[in-house]
């Protein structure tokens, strides 16, 4: 019998801490690597470019941490005090792509685990700051907040109750929701889905990215003139809306999440900054969602008793694979789960 949503949830209270999704956190930077090189000469830093990166990620997806909250907890986290001026440094040295590939890499890893899907979905949503400018409309003048967007794509496990994040992209606000979708495909990263958008990804240029990359689109069509000879006429021809219904609303989630967790503001001030909190924001879902299944296969090796080291089949542990090796303590003395290609194996 499959767990409920709030099944898993409370597996996850129960069988993780904090300390464990920093883990979880810091396993995928390292993976990754060093967001940028380590000079041979001057002070030796405390921590190693990758494990600046995760901490910073962690502090911010898991509870919206200003540096001097970061500076407050480090010696937590990483034994170590850490001033708030050291974390400015390195988050300001971090380039945006290095974070835009941890959600991927996090995505990547939570889509094996779970059961296939070729049911994907394109969304955004507005990620606000203090900032202001003054701007005229109407012979009036009136303040406006500066926004920016993180858009994302995300496919859809509705067997497993589960979203994963596979694409992101952050920008201002004065990039198209097509714009940042055509970008994204454009990337060849994702092939032979069906990906499912509202209105405003009923453009030419998203059609031709999803055709190239062997994508259906499956977009809700505006109300403007069709021309023939074009991607955008053989994709409305095509357009499913009974589909678009069942699967577009799950991806809200997402956006859901991280608004009840006050994450889609930011008290940030500079543009690099913000684009980077615009996409370590979205990798709150993948840790989350990663660290729920997790937890329930942890629940059910524990329930059937399964014996060190013994191999178990592929049925148990769906179509997870991959390199991932968590510290996971607290549940009987310390337990190490690795997922690896073959055999798969959980070593309690």
């Amino acid at each position: 019998m499959k767990l409920s949503y709030h099944k898993r949830y409370n597996l996850l209270l129960q069988k993780f801490s904090a300390q464990k999704l920093y883990n979880l956190v810091l396993y995928f930077a390292e993976k990754q690597g060093n967001p940028y090189p380590i000079k041979d000469k001057g002070r030796k830093p405390k921590l190693k470019p990758y494990e600046y990166a995760a901490y910073m990620a962690y502090m911010m997806l898991m509870k919206g941490a200003p540096f001097r909250t970061m500076e407050f907890e480090s010696e937590l986290y990483t034994d170590k005090h850490i001033d708030h001026a050291t974390f400015v440094v390195n988050f300001e040295k971090i380039p945006v792509e290095y974070y835009l590939t941890l959600v991927e890499e996090a995505g990547s890893y939570l889509d094996r685990l779970l059961e296939h899907s070729n049911q994907f979905v394109v969304d955004s949503s507005a990620v606000t700051t203090p900032l202001t400018f003054v701007t005229e409309i109407k012979g009036k003048k009136v303040e406006e907040k500066i926004e920016y967007r993180s858009h994302i794509i995300a496919s859809i496990h509705k067997e497993n109750n589960a979203v994963a994040v596979r694409k992101v992209l952050a920008t201002s606000k004065h990039i198209a929701d097509c714009e940042a979708a055509k970008r994204m495909l454009k990337q060849g990263c994702i092939k032979d889905i069906i990906l499912h958008g509202d209105r405003g990804y009923d453009y030419e240029r998203v059609y031709e990215a999803c055709y190239e990359n062997n994508i259906k689109p499956n977009i809700r069509p505006l109300g403007y003139r069709l021309y023939e000879g074009t991607n955008r006429l053989q994709g409305i021809t095509e357009y499913d809306d009974k589909a678009r219904k069942k699967y577009r609303g799950i991806i809200e989630v997402v956006f859901g999440g991280l608004t009840n967790a006050g994450l889609m503001a930011t008290r940030l001030k500079k543009d690099s900054k913000i684009l980077s909190y615009s996409a370590i924001i979205m990798l709150r879902h993948n840790i989350l969602t990663i660290a729920r299944n997790l937890a329930a296969i942890i629940e059910l090796l524990t329930t059937l008793g399964d014996t060190p080291y013994n191999p178990l089949p592929p049925s148990l542990l769906g179509n997870s694979f991959g390199d991932c090796r968590i510290l996971l303590g607290g549940i009987s003395n310390k337990i190490l789960l690795s997922v690896v290609y073959y055999p798969y194996i959980v070593v309690f």
